[in-house]
């Protein structure tokens, strides 16, 4: 099941990409829904890779370990970007044009 969630994020990040390649064919509004499928990617992504076992076998993750220390860090990086730039949306980092 974990290796599903690392296929699924590899096949939704295909698709983002593929689009960016076209975004000028598919339109800006399709381009720009397609794009948001980079959230639950990052999801999977993450899930696949603090709960892969290092050593690719059966056993049970070392959450220990200092790569998924480092990876659960990132994780958490990676909400709070999310939440910031949700709370921003409107708003922006411009200054309004007068």
């Amino acid at each position: 099941m974990i290796n599903l969630a690392g296929a699924g994020a590899l096949y939704l990040l295909l698709v983002v990409f593929i689009s960016s390649l076209l975004r000028n064919r598919i339109g800006r509004p399709l381009w720009r829904s397609l794009h948001y499928l980079v959230f639950p990617a990052a999801i999977l992504i993450f899930v696949h890779s603090i709960l892969t076992d290092p050593l690719l076998k059966d056993g049970h993750p070392d959450l220990l370990d200092g790569g998924k220390i480092l990876l659960r860090r990132g994780t958490l990086i990676s909400v709070a970007a999310v939440v910031l730039r949700y709370r921003l949306r409107g708003a922006g980092f411009r200054p309004d044009s007068a």
